[in-house]
């Protein structure tokens, strides 16, 4: 099998490197993977669909056919299953840094945006003295926030 380059292929990746596919619908299958709200589209669920198609096609996959409702049908893996797991264990860990990567990355924008919001604070301690406790307080949790961002892109930073 050629290499797809989609998200809900990198997903399926994860979702077979952690299961087994024994007796799961197509809407089980689509459950189990790990997507965000974002990414829950109807062109990803058709993007899963022709995916098992392929799977099927190419033998990895049986398809139990329920024939009173469709939507029932139930997908088994074969021996062949193990080749695609093998096959893609890399680029599971390949996407695995890569997403780490791009959490860092988002973080690391998310921090400067809060330093920034630190800095105008002062100029907003000026502008609205009454406000005091309040601009302070939401300066000392962005403090806080930023500490556990740090903490956290560390440890990320540690597993690449």
């Amino acid at each position: 099998m050629k290499q797809i380059v989609s998200h809900i292929f990198q997903s399926f990746l994860v979702l077979l490197h952690q299961n087994k596919i024994d007796e799961w619908t197509s809407n089980q299958i689509w459950n189990k993977l790990n997507l965000s709200e974002d990414e829950k589209q109807r062109i990803n669920q058709q993007q899963l669909y022709r995916l098992l198609r392929k799977l099927v096609r190419q033998g990895h996959l049986v398809k139990n056919i329920h024939y009173e409702n469709p939507r029932l049908s139930t997908f088994f893996e074969t021996e062949s299953m193990s080749i695609i797991r093998k096959k893609f264990e890399l680029e599971i860990v390949n996407n695995d840094s890569e997403k780490i990567r791009f959490k860092t990355n988002e973080l690391k924008e998310k921090q400067k945006i809060y330093e920034n919001q630190i800095k105008a604070s002062g100029q907003v301690l000026i502008d609205f003295p009454e406000l005091k406790t309040e601009i302070l307080r939401r300066r000392n949790q962005l403090l806080q926030d930023i500490e556990r961002m740090r903490a956290y892109n560390d440890f990320l930073k540690s597993l690449i």
